[in-house]
This record gives structure tokens, sequence and C-alpha cells, in this order.
């Protein structure tokens, strides 16, 4: 049992000697998991942010985490990173950027997920801009689609989809707040 009927010895201890006979813990605050950061999970937080806080608030901290990233460490390099943090490589850290984190690749999908609105479905390919204030226009191009190499481009009130199957071009003006398949 945990707690006040456990004996002395596992009642002061940090760690449940059950826990792993070669890991004794980590203080508090030493794990990703302790209220650091996994950029990865970034991503995931900024289409959150998108569909419950809408996109001025998820770019707001996309452009956070690009400043943080801008800094000289980008990130990633042997610890301490920049601002002091440990990054979580072979030993536990604060910060999960590299080495077993490739994952991290994610936080830019948020431009093609998120802002543009791309979704593959069963009907076809759905997109659906949401572009912030700050950013008249957004595109893509590269988008591999059944065998398509496609140039997206978006502004609020049209999406243009350039292909190179025989050239085709495609302009599609949008309602507000609208998409297209």
């Amino acid at each position: 049992m945990w707690g006040e009927n456990a004996p002395p010895e596992e009642r002061n201890s940090p760690v449940p000697p059950w826990w792993h006979f070669g890991w004794h813990g980590t203080p508090y605050g030493d794990q990703c998991q302790d209220g650091g950061a996994i950029l990865y999970t970034s991503y995931f937080d900024l289409m959150v942010r998108l569909r419950y806080f809408g996109i001025e608030n998820a770019w707001k901290r996309f452009g956070e985490i690009l400043s943080r990233y801008r800094m000289p460490d980008r990130l990633c390099g042997g610890p301490p990173l920049f601002r002091g943090e440990i990054p979580q490589q072979e030993n536990p850290g604060q910060v999960g950027v590299d080495l077993p984190f490739p994952e991290s690749g994610l936080v830019p999908c948020f431009l093609l997920y998120g802002v543009l609105g791309v979704e593959a479905t069963v009907d076809g390919l759905r997109i659906q801009p949401k572009l912030p204030a700050a950013l008249p226009a957004f595109g893509v191009d590269g988008l591999h689609y059944r065998g398509n190499r496609l140039r997206v481009t978006a502004t609020p009130r049209e999406v243009v989809i350039e292909g190179n199957r025989r050239g085709r071009r495609m302009r599609k003006r949008l309602p507000p707040g609208g998409g297209i398949i």
C-alpha cells in the first residue's frame, strides 16, 4: 500500500521501489511531462486552439513558437539550450526537440492542415482556409493528390488550384468561412 500505511522507507521515498529497479526518479520539472514542451504536442495545441479559440489565437501561438525557434540554438544542440532549458535526449530534460522526437516536424503541418485547411476526404480534397488577419493570402506548391502535383493558393475570397495534368487551373469563389471539395 502507498501512503500513510506504507513502511517508513517507502513513505519517505519520492518513487515507490516497484517502479523501476534501475531508475530512482527524476525531480519534478526535469521531464517534458512536467510542464515542459515537445514540438509535436505543439502541433496538436495549435489545431485545438484553431478549432476552439479561432485562427487569431492559434496564429499568435504559432508566432511564439517561431520566435523561440529563431533563437541561436534553434532548439537543438547540447544542454543547456539558449534559455537554459535542458533538452531531453537520452537523459531527462524539459524540452523534447531532437534525438528521440523526429515527430517534432509536425509543427509546420499546422500551415497546411490548419491555415490552408487541407483535408483528404472520401469525396475528394477539401480545402477550407482559415487565414489570420496578418496573412492576406497563403499557398503551397508541390501538394500531391491522386497523381497530381498541385499548387494551392487561398485568400479570404477564393481558392486557386493549379494542377500538372494538362495545365488545369480551377478558381473557386468562397463564401465567408466556406471551403471547396
